[in-house]
């Protein structure tokens, strides 16, 4: 649609760009489904393909990878009017998973010395022009709601929007987290 209004379900799922890397992970492990404007229903295909056993690790983190590469590709093109080939990101986001799946399982058999003493983490300014989110949830395992927190801060560092919100029908910590940049996203867009 030409001139459709942009929302977190249409940058993410139904825009052209997005549509065309999802058909082409839709070739390896998205069993030809299709994204409706309904971004919860979109949100929770993909939890609960998360959950899916007869998928390999790899194949249920590649959508989570693929959301993160489409919103950066989104920003990428509406701040530098940089286009991204839709391929290229699929292959990006499909070695970023192989590495991260790599490193976790060997990181799971190399004992690892914390220190006593962890440094503090900073918390880094976004560059000019953009805005950062930063956001947290809660689950809590014997109840489907939890709730999610955020706050958004220029590139001087001010805040210039924060909440929090209960998030239902949560079934896990990934899906809570999930939910809670979600609702801090569409602060972006008031």
């Amino acid at each position: 649609m030409p001139n459709e209004e942009e929302s977190i379900n249409h940058a993410l799922f139904t825009c052209p760009y997005a549509h065309r890397i999802w058909r082409l992970l839709n070739a390896l492990l998205l069993a030809n489904h299709s994204f409706t404007n309904d971004s919860e229903e979109s949100i929770t295909f993909l939890v609960d393909n998360f959950s899916n056993k007869n998928l390999s690790e790899e194949e249920r983190l590649i959508p989570f990878w693929i959301i993160w590469r489409i919103w950066k590709a989104r920003n990428k093109f509406v701040f530098e009017k940089y286009s991204q080939c839709p391929l290229k990101l699929v292959s990006q986001s499909t070695e970023e998973v192989k590495e991260w799946t790599r490193t976790r399982r060997s990181s799971r058999s190399t004992q690892v010395v914390t220190p006593s003493h962890p440094s503090p983490k900073r918390w880094t300014k976004p560059t000019s022009s953009y805005v950062k989110i930063n956001f947290d949830a809660s689950f809590h395992i014997n109840n489907t709601a939890s709730s999610g927190g955020w706050v958004i801060r220029d590139h001087e560092g001010s805040a210039k929007a924060w909440g929090s919100s209960t998030l239902e029908h949560v079934n896990t910590p990934l899906e809570a987290e999930t939910k809670a940049l979600l609702v801090a996203m569409q602060q972006t867009w008031i």
